[in-house]
């Protein structure tokens, strides 16, 4: 044991911030704009080495402060989105992303760095390091699901890039990369402690659960690529980008503004050999069932070109009492019998589309739209080409919503999306990450549609077969495969994530079980 306590950190303040300090900058550049996914394979290291012996509080400490630092240096572009997308100052975007990273982000980072504190370090390697990364897991699961929900770069996304061992993701989700990432940093952490020892059991354990977290992934990655799904099916599709900005939505002098645009690159789409047509999330700002003259021109384009359309835009709704309500949609058309089939977004954007708390109702006054109304039909449309599922926006970085919608016999995943709000920094470069993933999980194509950027053409194992980037007008065309791969987490879901929650607890009730052996006998 001494030699052990040798390798862990003095109890200076300063070297517990330090490696801190370390392990936010690893993580920042696991993802883009740096985009190094080797770096997630270290990231935690400083982290857990940080935590080792530590007391409750300061453990928590730690964990808060690597929880906001990480965020912020992910989302260093946040509060100039949150700013423009309010049309407040900067001073309101840093105020705003502060409190959301600390009841989004730092709260569960400090929870598991409190949980992770508890862990015995007496512990051999194996256990140690498995159960670390459930616990990590754990919290990660309780950030994408409580509250409102926050699945923004969870760790696991910073494999996609590599895309090999990402693969595995059909079986667990973004989950099951996180945690092999954690298993690897836990191991190499092991090993650094045990490193005196050389030839000691511990040193052994450690290097064979750190083989153990490259190697099931690496394989699987690679049988994975090696056996690819074929589709029966393909169809030629454009995606139209015309790198309009946010806009005015709800004035009716802007009504139609841009529809000529996307007509003319449309046109060009079809020429171009296009049957399916995809225009992004806020793509017509009228409403497109309700207006006689608006509807009636998109739906002579799409009978003109005979071609199948898929758009974002608006709905209006009227209750028995004349009182609208709104909601974000997607629309679909056909050449023989125009506007056929819609779609309402379900999960809809915190304090943009929706304010989830009365007690902060007062934020309206910064609001740019108007408050949507969650859907509450299908999350598909039938089209002449088979079922599709539609995720609008940020929809799409929830993926147990997403594999529910692909499990009701989606044969292509559709992303309408607008991150024209998101600004110049990484904001949708993180997006478009996220939604590589889904293509993963379900094995599907994506066809992903913006209006600025980063407009896309994803396969199912994740790679970006073509990409309109930010900034570009035009067309994206290409064929897209239509499959039906039931993969074992579009059928169970998170149920891996569950897994390690229940894992977590056990592994803390015997860390805990083995305290009061040790009082009991002192």
């Amino acid at each position: 044991m001494s030699d052990e306590l040798s390798r862990v950190p003095s109890s200076r303040w300063w070297n517990d911030w330090v490696l801190v300090s370390l392990s936010i900058a690893l993580h920042a550049v696991a993802f883009p704009p740096w985009d190094q996914p080797l770096a997630a394979w270290v990231a935690l290291a400083p982290l857990l080495l940080a935590l080792r012996q530590k007391a409750p509080a300061r453990a928590f400490l730690l964990g808060f402060v690597w929880g906001t630092g990480s965020i912020w240096a992910q989302g260093y572009w946040v509060p100039l989105g949150i700013a423009y997308y309010y049309d407040q100052t900067l001073l309101f975007g840093l105020l705003f992303s502060l409190v959301a990273s600390i009841v989004f982000y730092a709260t569960y980072a400090a929870a598991f760095a409190l949980a992770a504190a508890r862990l015995p370090i007496g512990w051999s390697a194996f256990p140690r390091a498995c159960g670390l990364g459930m616990i990590f897991v754990t919290a990660e699961w309780a950030r994408a699901s409580l509250l409102t929900g926050d699945p923004w770069l969870l760790l696991g996304y910073a494999l996609v890039p590599g895309l090999g061992f990402a693969q595995i993701a059909d079986l667990g989700g973004v989950y099951i990369l996180s945690f092999f990432l954690v298993l690897a940093n836990a191991a190499l952490v092991e090993c650094w402690v045990g490193f005196p020892q050389r030839s000691g059991v511990r040193l052994k354990e450690a290097l064979s659960t750190l083989a153990l977290a490259v190697l099931i992934p690496g394989v699987y990655g690679v049988w994975r690529l090696l056996n690819p799904v074929v589709a029966t099916e393909t169809i030629p599709v454009a995606i139209v980008q015309t790198n309009q900005d946010l806009g005015s939505h709800w004035q009716e002098e802007f009504y139609g503004r841009g529809l000529r645009d996307y007509f003319s690159l449309s046109e060009k789409a079809v020429r171009a050999g296009a049957e399916f047509l995809f225009w992004p999330e806020g793509s017509v700002n009228f409403f497109v069932a309700d207006d006689p003259n608006y509807r009636a021109a998109v739906e002579a384009q799409v009978a003109a070109w005979d071609v199948d359309l898929i758009l974002g835009g608006p709905f209006r709704d009227l209750d028995d009492s004349g009182v609208p309500s709104y909601r974000n949609s997607a629309f679909y058309l056909e050449p023989e019998n125009g506007l056929v089939d819609r779609y309402d977004k379900h999960r809809l954007l915190p304090f943009g589309e929706y304010f989830p708390l009365e007690m902060i109702r007062l934020l309206r006054r910064f609001e740019r739209v108007r408050s949507f109304t969650p859907g509450e039909g299908p999350s598909w449309v039938d089209t002449d080409r088979g079922r599709m599922a539609i995720s609008i926006c940020f929809e799409a970085i929830f993926p147990d919503e997403v594999r529910r919608q692909m499990n009701a016999g989606a044969k292509l995943l559709v992303n309408l999306s607008n991150d024209a709000w998101l600004g110049p920094g990484a904001g949708p470069s993180q997006h478009l990450l996220m939604v590589r993933l889904r293509a993963i999980e379900n094995r599907t194509w994506v066809v992903r549609a913006t209006p600025t950027g980063i407009s896309a053409l994803i396969n199912p194992y994740g790679s970006v077969e073509r990409e309109l980037e930010r900034g570009e007008a035009g067309f994206l065309s290409g064929d897209v495969g239509l499959l039906s791969v039931a993969t074992p987490y579009q059928r169970y879901g998170d149920v891996f994530a569950l897994v390690c929650a229940l894992g977590s607890g056990a592994f803390l009730l015997n860390a805990r079980f083995r305290r009061f052996q040790r009082r009991g006998s002192a």
